[in-house]
């Protein structure tokens, strides 16, 4: 058994077992005193799995089992059987989009129509308080007495809330916002992002509670944080209001679980967001004079 060090960098969280004065990942120079140094403990002894290899014929593979967020739409881009749809248990599923676009409108609601089918969900106001996060549910009417919401932005905190409210799935609002006692730097730097990510995924995983999680991109469209994070993820999926008018589309851009090829389409009102099963119909009760083209979006025609 030998140890070495690791030295790691406070701005991306990248490492390397020799000291660098310039990162290689960010490109940031560094004081040697801002670089942060683990021992790691490396050892060679054989250590048996906790489930050994099995074959593929031995092995019994089924369908995980999903939990319906009760709105078909948003089921059938999750993916899985039709009329049975939904998020996978034990899975950590991701739903990006621009400032605005809806993100934390849909969470809460799907967040209350799983606590009324289901049973308890926790739902975590990073971003906004107690009070904001009430009057949001409140305006939307998700206001069923199994949806918790714990105002925090502990990922410590909200592990102790979850076990304690024996929660069905685990809502957090934002990633961006999350912060762990393992990780120093701030909240929304690419090492607590990537951090608070590979925790979120291995607790999903470990206790079989799903988790779904609002990211945050910034104007170039990209991903606010290290674009390896997204990886980690079994699932990510985008909200778009660009490409269709009035409507928001939920598109795939990762899945595990499902196809590639669905979109989900919605609509804001004054009272959260509502499903829309065909865009098209509802673009042509305008009527008028024009021409009629259909687009494909994903599986879905629209006129």
């Amino acid at each position: 058994m030998s140890n070495r060090a690791i030295y790691s960098c406070p701005s991306c969280g990248h490492q390397e077992s020799e000291y660098f004065p310039r990162c290689p990942a960010c490109g940031k120079w560094l004081d040697p005193s801002e670089i942060r140094v683990e021992e790691s403990e490396q050892t060679m002894h054989r250590v048996a799995p906790r489930m050994p290899a099995l074959s593929v014929s031995d092995a019994d593979v089924k369908d995980p089992p999903r939990i319906s967020t009760c709105y078909p739409e948003v089921d059938r881009v999750l993916g899985g059987p039709p009329e049975a749809g939904g998020i996978c248990e034990g899975s950590a599923v991701i739903f990006t989009g621009a400032p605005g676009v809806g993100k934390s409108t849909m969470l809460m609601q799907i967040a209350s129509r799983i606590a009324e089918k289901h049973g308890p969900v926790l739902y975590v106001s990073a971003e906004e308080s107690l009070p904001q996060a009430a009057a949001r549910s409140k305006r939307i009417d998700a206001r069923d007495p199994k949806l918790f919401i714990l105002a925090d932005k502990g990922f410590e905190e909200t592990v102790h809330e979850m076990y304690a409210l024996k929660a069905v799935i685990v809502i957090i609002d934002s990633l961006q916002r999350m912060r762990t006692k393992s990780c120093n730097n701030e909240p929304g730097s690419p090492a607590q992002v990537k951090e608070v990510s590979a925790k979120i995924v291995e607790l999903a995983k470990m206790s079989g509670i799903p988790f779904l999680v609002a990211g945050q991109i910034v104007k170039t469209g990209e991903f606010a944080g290290p674009m390896s994070v997204p990886h980690l993820y079994d699932a990510v999926f985008h909200l778009d209001e660009m490409t269709l008018p009035g409507f928001i589309l939920l598109r795939v851009e990762k899945n595990r679980f499902g196809s590639k090829e669905e979109v989900g389409s919605f609509r804001m009102t004054s009272h959260g967001i509502e499903e829309v099963a065909s865009p098209g119909a509802e673009i042509l009760k305008g009527g008028g004079k024009g021409i009629i083209a259909v687009a494909m979006e994903g599986t879905k025609p629209i006129a």
